[in-house]
């Protein structure tokens, strides 16, 4: 049963956009604190807005992909029909962006096998998650778990670097760390062998 939309007439013109920033951020781990002072709206409104427009912390976890997806295009022709353009462009291109990732790392591994894809690391880490969480596991499973697992360690306070790895300014909080999947090659806040972390996990974060 397909969710009613909700009443974007009750939000001016250019407020969908920061709702978008909003979700994107709380998708990546961000806190409420800290989108509402980088995007400039009050911290209880930031609250209210994804409560209202469902996208809490607790609706993004459960949200497929593919969900989330049909819901920026409704979201997108929706706000189309309401001839607010800018705010459409920016919900259909994010629905698209998860889809057009994948289609993206299909097509280069296909394209020629002979030659090393240099999307490559991505691929064999996507598997290699996948794997770890069993048989029954899809792709929007994998990009779930990682970012929830990121997203405990920026609970607990910690930066998280383009490559995976995590630091605190004064090191890491003691007896609250989550246990290290088996995807990785070591706590993400103690790497040894940074070789060993790029070429395992560094690269291919960074290119996800």
């Amino acid at each position: 049963m397909r969710k009613r939309l909700p009443d974007f007439g009750r939000l001016p013109a250019g407020r969908m956009l920061t709702l978008l920033k909003l979700e994107v951020g709380l998708r990546r781990g961000d806190t409420y604190e800290a989108l509402a002072k980088r995007l400039g709206i009050c911290l209880s409104s930031s609250k209210v807005w994804a409560r209202e427009f469902g996208f809490r912390k607790c609706d993004l976890d459960q949200e497929t992909a593919e969900e989330q997806a049909a819901r920026h295009a409704s979201w997108a022709l929706a706000l189309s029909d309401l001839g607010r353009q800018d705010e459409a462009a920016g919900y259909e291109a994010e629905a698209r962006k998860l889809e057009a990732l994948l289609s993206r790392l299909s097509k280069r591994a296909a394209k020629d096998p002979e030659r090393p894809d240099p999307l490559e690391p991505a691929l064999v880490f996507v598997e290699k998650v996948r794997t770890a969480l069993g048989p029954e596991a899809e792709v929007d499973d994998v990009f779930r778990h990682v970012a929830g697992y990121y997203r405990g360690l920026r609970a607990l306070g910690a930066t998280l670097l383009g490559d995976g790895q995590a630091r605190w300014l004064k090191g890491p909080p003691k007896g609250e760390l989550p246990k290290t999947p088996a995807w990785l090659p070591c706590d993400p806040w103690a790497v040894v062998d940074s070789a060993e972390w790029e070429a395992e996990v560094g690269r291919a974060l960074s290119l996800l």
